[in-house]
């Protein structure tokens, strides 16, 4: 069981990247995962991002009333997301931590730099 200080930590940071989802639209993963992976580790800050960040994408996909539209214009982007987790799961599993570090590192500057263009 985690401590406290912890889920506290935890809380405040999806508090943070919700309230930061709500006003520009995007940014809760790349925000948890960053503010997490600095404080308790890359490994169990990607566990903790999965469930939140599917029920957000999935509430967002439904609402938006164009569900069908963009399932048939994304599929391809679905099964290659499947695929790239399945391939990332075993790369993260086997790299060691300075490597993982690194990747996160080089992922999250071409994700800022992407949505800043």
């Amino acid at each position: 069981m985690p401590s406290l200080d912890v889920i506290l930590l935890v809380l405040a940071v999806f508090l943070f990247a919700g309230f930061v989802k709500g006003i520009v639209g995007m940014g809760l993963p790349s925000i948890t995962l960053a503010m997490l992976a600095a404080t308790i580790g890359l490994k169990p800050a990607m566990v903790l991002i999965i469930a939140p960040t599917m029920a957000t994408n999935i509430v967002q996909a439904v609402t938006g009333g164009h569900f069908r539209a963009l399932a048939a214009r994304f599929w391809p982007l679905f099964a290659a997301s499947v695929a790239g987790v399945i391939a990332g799961t075993g790369v993260l599993a086997r790299a060691d931590g300075v490597k993982r570090a690194a990747g996160l590192g080089v992922l999250m500057m071409f994700f800022a730099a992407s949505n800043l263009a």
